[in-house]
């Protein structure tokens, strides 16, 4: 059998480092690292190059093999220049209002709750908040998305109409 392999180009001021299974980026933004584990699968690391290869010659590790190229991509994208995403916090009824503590990213007053609700901030995503803007940033394009994401969910609504009732905070610039 043939295999199958694909090269990607390091970009200037990146540097890669493995260990073991680890693949870690490190960039002027900061590093952003990865958990490789498919036994199948080969990382090299040659010449300012990065070989991603394997023996078998399937569709599934073809389907790998594109992916972990898209995610050394992207650590490189974002090691060198950050992934940003914007919200806006959006109200009609009750001001709500957000708050920061360590991990957690604190809604209060939606809909006039008496409860807060809460959302994860996962990875090493910062959190700037700006009254009614909120600026996600980090290396980690899957940190950054996934908070965002943590945070929209946290203002979820049931039992209402969703065409009334628009208040929340959504995503609104992915960058």
């Amino acid at each position: 059998m043939a295999g199958i392999e694909n090269e990607i180009e390091i970009q200037e001021g990146v540097t890669f480092k493995k260990e073991g299974t680890m693949l870690t980026a490190t960039g002027p933004k900061g590093n952003a690292s990865y958990n490789f584990t498919n036994p199948h699968i080969n990382i090299d690391l040659k010449n300012n190059k990065i070989k991603i290869s394997t023996d078998l010659d399937r569709k599934k590790q073809n389907s790998i093999i594109s992916t972990l190229s898209t995610i050394i991509k992207n650590m490189m994208t974002g090691v060198k220049d950050e992934f940003t995403y914007e919200m806006k916090v959006v109200y009609s009824h009750f001001p709500i209002t957000t708050n920061l503590k360590d991990d957690i990213f604190e809604i209060k007053n939606l809909f006039g709750e008496k409860g807060n609700r809460y959302a994860k901030i996962v990875g090493n995503t910062k959190i700037v908040v700006k009254k009614e803007d909120i600026v996600l940033t980090g290396t980690d394009k899957y940190a950054v998305g996934q908070t965002a994401a943590n945070i929209e969910q946290g203002c979820k609504i049931r039992n209402k109409d969703r065409r009334v009732f628009k208040d929340g905070i959504y995503i609104t610039k992915k960058a």
